[in-house]
């Protein structure tokens, strides 16, 4: 009788560890997968600045991360400041042009931009960029989609937890739109 009370406690103990193991993995994950989501978006909110600024110089978006690094490391943007009023015609307008650097307006400081292409938490695994243009009403219009796979985000955790075919997403391909989709 006191060996079954033995057995009979261990087993309500080992019982006891695997409900609260069920219990405590998904809100683990959860907890673990909303700072990563977080970290990557983020980037992804960088990223989309940087696709404008080189849309802003060469009129489209990147569509790969060397031609975007290089831009915004070695271009600069053209600022024309007037003074006095273009509508009134008694006064001397004064127009000084200015060059600022493309990484000291969006990178103050010594941010390692190069990082900017490697999706957070996931072993150096780059973002997929891919830019082209749509036609939305007869108007061609430029449009831009990055795309932070979950397999990387989220490699080391349990697949149970995530479907491996679902993606954070920055832009699209398909419509005018470049907000941040998660999964």
């Amino acid at each position: 009788m006191k060996y079954i009370n033995v057995i009979l406690t261990i087993a309500i103990l080992i019982l006891a560890v695997i409900l609260v193991k069920i219990i405590y993995d998904p809100i683990k994950f959860e907890k673990i997968s909303s700072a990563r989501y977080d970290d990557v978006e983020k980037k992804l909110k960088k990223i989309k600045a940087l696709q404008f600024a080189y849309k802003d110089l060469k009129g489209h978006f990147a569509d790969n991360f060397d031609s975007l690094l290089h831009t915004i490391k070695n271009d600069t943007f053209v600022i024309i400041k007037v003074t006095g009023n273009p509508d009134d015609t008694t006064q001397v307008i004064l127009r000084d042009t200015f060059y600022i650097p493309v990484r000291d307006s969006l990178f103050p400081g010594n941010s390692a931009i190069e990082s900017i292409r490697y999706i957070p938490h996931s072993k150096k695994k780059q973002f997929i960029v891919n830019a082209g243009e749509i036609i939305l009403r007869n108007v061609k219009v430029a449009v831009f989609e990055v795309i932070a796979p979950n397999t990387a985000i989220l490699h080391d955790l349990n697949l149970k937890y995530y479907d491996k075919r679902k993606a954070v997403i920055l832009g699209s391909m398909m419509e005018a739109n470049y907000g941040i989709i998660r999964p």
